[in-house]
């Protein structure tokens, strides 16, 4: 037997090294090897920032909050809101100086609205020149718009040979209305027709020669803010030549958003400044509030009429305009800064101050909001006049708080 294990000990060493071998690589798991830049990435891709004071804020990335322009910070993926709970601070703590509280108190509440428009001439003093006969434009004596014109002018002469033989046979029949009185009327009532008055008919016979053209007068002064017709066209009677405004006087149309259609009345304020104007403000009253609404935009539209004697606006200029609105409804009302309202699970709440001994306390209140008012909220519920509450730093105090 002896014998048998010394011929066979070679044998039995490689059964065990072969054994050695196989089980490691059917038992063996190797661990993978992640590259450090993979880490980072997979880390930043799923990394949230939020704002400690309102912290329904989540962006992709670092910043400052929309709301109150604190540096947001990061925010677990699965992090879920908590409301916020009671702080405390010894009277002598430094982190109390970082904090600024305010009296709420009951106010009038004014809503700023920012509204934008254009200058465009008064409507009911823009006149349109026509053509009292049917020809040709022998001469557009006015070329282009923005020229200032005169009542009385003459701004085109319109050849029409209807007109031509009409003073023919004025002057024809003129020579013999003693003889033919009847045709001599019935002369005069042809150029009546072409829209002559008594005088410049009478004037036609004076001179006693025919007048090739007829002119169209300009029977406003003000600005020509259109001009439709070309020389050498031929025009019917009653054709618009030239549209002539007076733009002592403009209106601004203004467009306003139907939400905020409930807070403006005839009458409001509004301010406005041009780009042409730099540094100048400018001011008028609500004229008229349009009823209709365009589907497109949801917009509507309040006119302002303003005094323009100095000719200092034009015409499709754009204006910037800020109405002051008050809002009646909300005499009296509370009203807390939006700076001081923490949104948390759909609930707003604001960190009320008390002294309590040694200690400042400052406890969240869930609170009712009413209407948003440019930078507040008016508040109709689950707090009191005369309550000191936190203005500004809550999020030093939720900071503050998370490492008690």
């Amino acid at each position: 037997m002896e014998n048998f294990f010394q011929k066979n000990t070679l044998f039995f060493f490689l059964f065990f090294v072969c054994g050695l071998s196989l089980g490691w690589f059917l038992f063996h798991q190797s661990t993978p090897v992640v590259d450090s830049s993979e880490k980072l990435v997979a880390q930043t891709s799923t990394t949230l920032w939020t704002c400690p004071s309102h912290p329904e804020i989540r962006k992709g990335q670092a910043g400052q909050c929309p709301i109150c322009s604190t540096s947001l910070i990061p925010l677990e993926e699965n992090a879920e809101e908590t409301a916020p709970s009671v702080v405390r601070f010894t009277n002598d703590s430094e982190d109390l100086a970082k904090l600024t509280t305010t009296i709420l108190t009951k106010q009038s509440p004014i809503k700023d609205l920012y509204i934008y428009g254009k200058v465009q001439a008064d409507e009911f003093v823009v006149q349109k020149q026509r053509a009292s006969i049917s020809g040709r434009l022998d001469r557009m004596m006015v070329n282009a718009t923005g020229v200032r014109v005169a009542k009385g002018q003459k701004l085109a002469l319109i050849y029409s040979p209807e007109f031509v033989s009409a003073q023919q046979e004025l002057l024809e029949a003129a020579n013999n209305k003693s003889i033919d009185p009847a045709t001599y009327e019935d002369a005069k009532a042809r150029l009546l027709k072409f829209g002559l008055d008594q005088i410049q008919i009478a004037a036609i016979e004076k001179r006693d020669r025919v007048q090739i053209n007829t002119e169209v007068i300009s029977t406003i002064t003000g600005i020509v803010t259109a001009r439709k017709m070309n020389d050498g066209e031929y025009v019917q009677k009653g054709s618009v030549i030239y549209e002539v405004a007076d733009l002592s006087k403009v209106w601004i149309l203004f467009d306003v958003s139907e939400s905020d259609l409930s807070f403006i009345k005839k009458g409001d304020q509004i301010s406005f400044t041009v780009k042409s104007l730099q540094g100048t403000t400018l001011k008028g009253n609500i004229e008229y509030i349009y009823p209709g609404i365009d589907p497109d935009t949801q917009m509507s539209k309040v006119r302002l009429e303003f005094d323009n004697s100095s000719g200092l606006l034009k015409p499709d200029m754009h204006t910037t305009g800020i109405v002051r609105a008050n809002l009646s409804q909300y005499v009296d009302e509370l009203v807390v800064p939006q700076s001081a309202v923490i949104k948390s699970n759909d609930k707003y709440f604001v960190y009320v101050k008390q002294i309590v001994e040694n200690e400042t306390v400052f406890t969240p209140r869930a609170i009712t909001l009413g209407s948003k008012l440019g930078d507040s909220y008016v508040v109709t519920g689950g707090i009191s006049e005369g309550e000191e509450l936190i203005l500004q730093g809550t999020a030093t105090l939720r900071q503050s708080n998370s490492q008690n």
